[in-house]
């Protein structure tokens, strides 16, 4: 009789999705995202943002506290009541310590209010702690 073969443990991934204004600030985040196992998607529109995030179902959003189009809080507001997309852990990413704009991104929704520049570590451990990893889709 044969031997199996060794299970092979692939790396988990998680789908995280990234909403910024700012399209150098996406590439890093979606760069940094891939280089640590994960599928990582972004887009600089807030509405464009609202469908795909429907349409994707990413595991965790990351979104900018504040964009010309749309405010933050009130696109978490937007994602939070929509049953296709409101059970999406969301994360507020701010350039600005302020207490109130924290209190204010939780109240809409927001399960972490985090401040840029985000260190590589915090990002990690962030989607480890609140995105369910997915297994590999492409063994290929």
């Amino acid at each position: 009789m044969g031997e199996f073969p060794t299970p092979v443990h692939l790396p988990a991934m998680a789908r995280v999705f990234f909403l910024d204004d700012d399209p150098l600030t996406l590439q890093l985040m979606e760069e940094v995202c891939r280089q640590m196992g994960h599928i990582a998607s972004s887009d600089v529109s807030p509405d464009r943002a609202l469908e795909r995030v429907v349409v994707e179902q990413p595991d965790l959003v990351i979104v900018d506290c504040r964009m010309f189009e749309m405010d933050g809080m009130e696109w978490i507001g937007r994602v939070k009541e929509n049953p296709m997309s409101g059970f999406i852990p969301v994360v507020m990413l701010s350039a600005y310590a302020d207490r109130t704009l924290r209190e204010r991104a939780l109240a809409a929704g927001a399960v972490e209010y985090l401040l840029k520049p985000i260190r590589f570590e915090e990002l990690e451990a962030l989607i480890e702690r609140l995105a369910p990893s997915q297994p590999p889709t492409d063994l290929a």
